[in-house]
């Protein structure tokens, strides 16, 4: 028998993508049952499985045969984002939110997320994820940096609630072997850059469990594709907030001792020749006083590097560091 809140043409989709996880799935669909006690959202739970071989295909026919999941799929897919447009697609929900299988949510923190799309306010809200470890411990909440949205991710995607009408209009997610994991960053940018109506709403409307397939050396380098791609919008973002600059910096930085921690080689040649580039053009819209702030800001980083050097065992990472501190430096004294 169907579920009752899963009503035919409901308020809210909520889209599950696997592949393999017969394990965590239960305690994602529950967390999703949870949404009828709430008796002011209706919605439908569909599960797209990417042909798993665990048992995973056959966990989702049973729940779809007891109506705890409206529709869903258990086929070969082309990735991540390509399960999450097919979800889109099958929607029927007014709104999409869009969970891995690890993953729940919070039923009065959907419903708070959902109310100014509904009310017809805005076309996406972004609310807050609880961060959950390995151990099963909260260790705090996702943040929302919309100042930053064209140089890292701003917000989680399992707080992220959009129209589906927007998704349609605009395609969904890019399906692009660039980007295998960061995808859903390429779509916050280009709805930030299209200025798309949207409200924060400071509630906790899912929890993300740690431990998924962003923390190898590959994803670190798509993070800096996505910056590289999101060039023309952070040119226009420049020139009116031009401290955005050192925060730039500082997150290429980062990026740069992730990989090298991960792989010991950093993010490779031709990449690097990619971001000298790409910081010398946008160190050219800046004010003079701004440069010179981001090349002291380097300048100081670097000494602080080679300092620890001294003492560290992390030597080969603090060298490169240091290195590329030097090498930001050239770049902006080149302008």
């Amino acid at each position: 028998m169907m579920c009752m809140k899963q009503s035919e043409y409901p308020d809210l989709s909520v889209i599950t993508v696997c592949y393999n996880a017969r394990e965590v799935l239960p305690r994602c669909v529950e967390s999703v049952r949870h949404l009828r006690d709430e008796n002011r959202l209706s919605y439908e739970h569909l599960i797209i499985d990417g042909a798993s071989t665990d048992g995973t295909a056959e966990y989702v026919a049973q729940l779809h045969a007891e109506g705890k999941v409206a529709q869903y799929v258990s086929e070969p897919d082309a990735g991540i984002y390509d399960a999450m447009n097919k979800g889109i697609r099958m929607a029927k929900g007014k709104i999409i939110i869009l969970i891995n299988a690890d993953d729940e949510l919070v039923a009065d923190g959907c419903y708070a997320c959902c109310e100014p799309i509904l009310a017809g306010r805005c076309l996406y809200t972004v609310g807050q994820s609880q961060i959950v470890d390995t151990k099963g411990v909260c260790t705090g909440l996702t943040s929302v940096d919309f100042e930053n949205v064209f140089i890292r991710s701003p917000y989680s995607h399992q707080a992220l609630f959009c129209s589906t009408a927007l998704y349609r209009e605009h395609g969904g997610y890019m399906v692009d072997k660039r980007f295998r994991i960061v995808a859903d960053s390429v779509w916050k940018a280009q709805m930030a850059a299209m200025k798309i109506p949207y409200e924060v709403v400071p509630v906790v409307c899912s929890r993300f469990h740690l431990g998924g397939v962003s923390c190898s050396a590959e994803t670190h380098k798509e993070c800096i594709r996505l910056i590289l791609l999101n060039e023309p919008y952070l040119a226009k973002q420049l020139p009116q907030e031009p401290h955005v600059m050192r925060e730039l910096l500082k997150e290429l930085r980062q990026i740069e001792s992730r990989c090298d921690a991960v792989s010991g080689q950093g993010m490779g040649e031709e990449l690097m020749q990619q971001v000298l580039a790409y910081v010398r053009r946008m160190a050219a819209l800046l004010p003079p006083a701004e440069r010179d702030r981001c090349r002291s800001g380097l300048l100081k980083r670097r000494r602080r590097c080679l300092f620890r050097m001294l003492f560290s065992r992390k030597r080969h990472r603090l060298k490169t560091e240091a290195s590329f501190c030097r090498a930001l430096v050239a770049c902006l004294q080149e302008v």
